[in-house]
């Protein structure tokens, strides 16, 4: 690679310059090219237009292409052939607020989407909370009816009790499960 270089760079070029062709001989020449200074500066291109194009006037004045340019929106409602390129910044500002109308709609809709949801959240907490007090209250009622219910095959009275007092239970016998019965 340094000899392909060597071969193609000439020693008054400056450090990092590339030349795709060899040095010439001639002294003046090589003088001339190293003392070459383009004074030119980067200028924007300028910007083509073609609606505006003269050349192209009987192309945009064709009534089909107008109808064409009509329903793109490059034709303004007084017929006249709108530049998009100066009006660029007012549609990108118009479809911004129409994204951001869009992104609120949304955001509207989402909220009473939501609002709806923990609505039905809600009530159907409620009733399920409703439902489990109801629960418990039947197994209350139920405990209590047993409870009355063994109270009652406990608490036979009779008018003697074992010991032979008044209002004192009976109890029951072990093995039979029965009132003892009384020896009178």
């Amino acid at each position: 690679k340094a000899l392909l270089a060597g071969a193609f760079s000439s020693p008054l070029m400056s450090h990092g310059e590339v030349s795709y062709r060899a040095a010439t001989k001639d002294r003046r020449l090589r003088e001339r090219e190293l003392g070459f200074t383009n004074k030119s500066q980067d200028a924007p291109l300028p910007v083509y237009k073609s609606f505006f194009d003269k050349n192209l006037s009987t192309l945009w004045k064709s009534p089909a292409k107008r109808a064409y340019l009509k329903s793109l929106g490059f034709i303004d409602d007084s017929g006249n052939i709108i530049d998009i390129i100066e009006k660029r910044r007012q549609f990108h500002i118009v479809e911004y607020e129409m994204s951001l109308a869009e992104l609120m709609e949304r955001s509207k809709k989402f909220d009473q989407d939501w609002e709806q949801h923990r609505a039905a959240v809600i009530s159907r907490r409620a009733e399920v909370a409703e439902m489990d007090l109801q629960r418990i209250r039947a197994r209350r009622d139920r405990w209590k009816m047993k409870r009355e219910a063994a109270s009652l095959t406990k608490d036979v009275h009779c008018p003697q009790g074992k010991q032979g007092q008044p209002g004192q239970p009976a109890r029951l016998s072990h093995s039979t499960g029965s009132l003892p019965t009384s020896a009178a």
